[in-house]
């Protein structure tokens, strides 16, 4: 067998999978990319080809890292409580709102009395 006729399908498979990772990063796409990462790596290129399978071979490998890692964080993103924040948050604003109010008040009335002096 012609390692090209062997070598061709696996990349293609490759990058169709790739494609679909960067839609979809479940755990069988995860899987699957690297399978077929790991496939492509142990065939033999076909001559003059070996430095595009190695440079596929790079990005197909980056991209799993980095969508992993991605997909990691933003996790641990949404597992952060976010209510308690919200609530802390809203009561500074309201604070701030009522302090500033009252200062508005106090300068009315200030005027007000200047005004009638």
């Amino acid at each position: 067998m012609n390692p090209t006729e062997s070598t061709i399908p696996a990349a293609s498979r490759l990058v169709t999978a790739m494609l679909h990772l960067t839609l979809d990063t479940s755990p069988m796409t995860v899987n699957e990319v690297e399978t077929l990462l790991n496939k492509l790596a142990e065939q033999r290129p076909p001559p003059g080809d070996g430095a595009s399978v190695q440079a596929l071979l790079a990005h197909g490998r980056l991209l799993y890292q980095l969508l992993q890692a991605t997909d990691d964080l933003i996790k641990g993103l949404r597992a952060f409580p976010q209510n308690r924040d919200r609530d802390a948050l809203r009561a500074m604003i309201v604070a701030r709102q009522t302090a500033s109010r009252t200062t508005a008040r106090q300068f009315w009335l200030l005027l007000y009395f200047t005004s009638r002096l």
